[in-house]
């Protein structure tokens, strides 16, 4: 049996936009209930992977000395009815175009330091269950990375939640007439290790600036 632990890393946006994707969660929470995602701290997943038990997923990440994105923008909402991931309708907060080719550069990074070290088995197996959803790039990004959106595939975004398609009306009918447009910066990455769909914080680095 495979000892490998799955890991997220999260680009984790500054304290004013994390207040405000939480008030956005929190407002779901009040209309519809738990959902999948709405219990996450606001981020956007940058890279997913699992690794064997006891490596040091913080300390390579540290050690690749990733430059701080630029400032980004949100541009409105976006939204992925019937998530491939999830099978759910996912709402998220969109990043301006113009801003996605800087993240994606660090999202680069990421993954050229640490999809060396993942556990190609575990890591494949986690999206197993969706791979026939998945397009062939996103496949093919599966097998040579770990991850199925990356670069031009990736589209940087914070999530709200994915939403059950019955609770959809409800949750798009509340929010798209108030589209985000904050302009932010995100202050470091973290890294999530999963405990099924829980993210446990295990380190941080912090972007200089």
């Amino acid at each position: 049996m495979s000892t490998a632990v799955p890991f997220f890393v999260a680009l984790m946006p500054d304290a004013a936009m994390s207040a405000t994707v939480q008030a956005y969660k929190d407002r779901t929470r009040e209309l519809v209930g738990p959902q999948l995602y709405l219990d996450d701290p606001p981020h956007t997943t940058a890279y997913l992977a699992a690794f064997p038990a006891g490596f040091p997923v913080p300390d390579v990440l540290r050690a690749a000395a990733i430059p701080a994105p630029p400032q980004v923008r949100t541009n409105g909402w976006h939204s992925w009815v019937g998530d491939p991931l999830t099978g759910r309708n996912t709402l998220v907060c969109a990043i301006a175009q113009a801003d996605k080719p800087a993240l994606r550069r660090v999202q680069r990074q990421v993954a050229d330091a640490l999809a060396p070290h993942r556990d190609l088995a575990t890591t494949e197996a986690r999206f197993a269950g969706r791979f026939d959803a998945l397009t062939p790039q996103q496949r093919e990004n599966v097998r040579s990375v770990g991850f199925p959106f990356l670069g031009d595939g990736w589209e940087p975004h914070v999530t709200i939640a994915s939403i059950l398609p019955e609770h959809w009306p409800t949750v798009i009918g509340e929010f798209e007439s108030r589209p985000p447009g904050e302009v932010f910066h995100y202050a470091r990455l973290d890294v999530f290790e999963l405990h099924g769909v829980e993210p446990v914080l295990r380190g941080s680095y912090d972007f200089p600036r």
